[in-house]
């Protein structure tokens, strides 16, 4: 497998109980050429805006659960492909946040 893409983006932030925090997504693809697949993880969550403190990725209920996704394609397309498909991903996590919490 090749990593064709990686990329990640803070879509927001928040404060809650006087603690910081970023809302953020990830992807990561890697193309199998014996297969011309493509497998693309997202993932997302939000975390603390602390320099202070080891970073940690914190799960909550409106963001939506890790996926992945599988393509065939042609290994000139699929970084294009997973580029797109990651800005769907960012789309849809900003609708999952909630109006408190998006800024």
């Amino acid at each position: 497998m090749k990593r064709i893409y990686s990329s990640s983006q803070i879509i927001g932030s928040f404060t809650r109980a006087e603690k910081e925090f970023e809302t953020c997504a990830t992807a990561e693809a890697q193309f199998d050429e014996e297969h011309s697949l493509v497998l693309i993880e997202l993932d997302s969550f939000i975390r603390p805006v602390d320099l202070v403190s080891k970073e940690e990725h914190l799960q909550v209920g409106w963001l939506p659960k890790k996926e992945s996704i599988k393509e065939t394609i042609s290994l000139e397309e699929a970084p294009d492909l997973a580029r797109e498909i990651f800005h769907r991903w960012v789309h849809r996590i900003q609708r999952a946040m909630p109006l408190t919490v998006y800024r």
